[in-house]
């Protein structure tokens, strides 16, 4: 069964504490419409998958920088990275310019299936990177999870479907 946690209006972000393994279902909210209660998005709750992808390889700079020890009191997400790759890796923060490695405490890289979990915040992104060559395998954003309404020929359909038959 469902239980209802928030409702957004249009436009509206707003923080849910979740647990990893969570599934959250958005239903459009349209009483008297045939799209109300309509399915928009299901999204699991989970661990990042690290997996090698065939993406653009930019060039790798080191910002060359001490191990980040973030403030006391810095609001943050919990992110857990899983190493799904098939070989060591090693987890960077990209901040735009250079990349500073946050996984300095897994000697020889993120080993095949371990997790690296951290704590970050909203609007990071994270490159992981072959612990032997640098290869990109994959970069992730914390961002939010965007709901969109359903697409032209769905909503056609469900008044088709409402409609009285003659």
């Amino acid at each position: 069964s469902e239980t209802i946690r928030a409702r957004l209006a249009p436009g509206l972000r707003r923080l849910l504490p979740s647990l990893s393994g969570e599934v959250w279902r958005v239903r459009a909210l349209q009483p008297g419409h045939p799209l109300d209660q309509q399915l928009l998005l299901e999204h699991r709750v989970g661990i990042v998958q690290i997996k090698d992808c065939d993406c653009p390889q930019p060039e790798f700079v080191d910002c060359q920088k001490p191990p980040f020890r973030r403030p006391p009191g810095t609001p943050n997400d919990p992110v857990a990275f899983e190493n799904h790759a098939g070989a060591p890796l090693d987890l960077f923060y990209w901040n735009g310019t250079c990349e500073e490695m946050i996984s300095w405490d897994a000697v020889g890289g993120v080993q095949p299936a371990q997790r690296k979990p951290i704590q970050s915040t909203h609007g990071h992104t994270f490159r992981a990177r072959s612990a032997a060559s640098r290869h990109l395998l994959m970069q992730h954003t914390l961002a939010d999870l965007v709901i969109r309404p359903c697409d032209d020929e769905t909503r056609r359909a469900a008044v088709r479907a409402a409609s009285p038959r003659a």
